[in-house]
């Protein structure tokens, strides 16, 4: 199975062109992780994050991709992350806001 434009059904969400995406054509399973994957040997999970990140590392819109990802709680590999990975970035994310707001003069 392999992806229209990306993993969206529509060509143009908001202002990004996901036509535009590096893992276009790419098969979906290397993006969306499942249960499945426990069953998977670990070399090739690790393998298959590996081209996930040399592929969106070349994307002229992984950017737009992680943010959307980021946004809409995306489930898979968005934007050269896992969906861990955007967990741990939105806890961090959120201490620095509020750290910001702690020391904000303003009260």
């Amino acid at each position: 199975m392999t992806r229209a434009y990306h993993r969206r059904d529509d060509a143009g969400s908001g202002d990004v062109n996901w036509r535009l995406a590096a893992c276009k054509g790419e098969p979906l399973e290397n993006w969306f992780f499942s249960e499945a994957w426990g069953s998977r040997p670990a070399r090739e999970i690790r393998y298959s994050i590996r081209h996930c990140r040399s592929v969106c590392a070349q994307c002229p819109i992984q950017r737009a991709c992680l943010r959307s990802a980021m946004e809409n709680d995306e489930y898979g590999f968005w934007g050269g992350t896992t969906r861990g990975e955007r967990l741990e970035l939105r806890k961090r994310l959120r201490e620095r806001q509020q750290e910001r707001i702690a020391l904000c003069p303003c009260g």
